[in-house]
């Protein structure tokens, strides 16, 4: 079975997903910026905000083969807009992932990023 880093573990789709891997046998390492506590042997879970790069430690994504990125909100609040939540935090994985040559990249969001889905700028981001 394979070893799977999943974003957004304590979120609504992120908990469904954690289980369902865990059931199929994987072994999941769950980023949270507040993780619960789990006694199951398959999972672990850090503490990591991944809108901010310098949170996201290499020995949470090594010798792992697939990425789930399952950060997303809704609705921009003072703390956090979608540029962090959807941009930011997507390219943060993207090249974590790619730091310690992760196979698999699997990502969920939301169909807009932007209020009335205006756009300020281009997301030309290199990948």
């Amino acid at each position: 079975m394979e070893t799977v880093v999943v974003t957004g573990a304590t979120g609504f789709i992120g908990k469904e997903i954690v289980r369902q891997l865990l059931v199929q046998g994987h072994s999941v390492r769950a980023l949270a910026r507040n993780p619960t506590t789990s006694t199951h042997p398959n999972l672990t879970f850090f503490t990591c905000d991944v809108t901010r790069q310098e949170t996201i430690k290499d020995e949470m994504i090594r010798g792992s083969t697939v990425i789930m990125h399952l950060v997303g909100i809704i609705a921009e609040t003072k703390k956090q807009g979608f540029q962090q939540a959807h941009i930011d935090a997507t390219v943060n994985m993207i090249e974590a992932g790619k730091r310690n040559s992760v196979l698999k990249f699997v990502h969920m969001s939301r169909s807009t990023i932007r209020r009335s889905g205006q756009q300020k700028k281009p997301f030309g981001v290199q990948i």
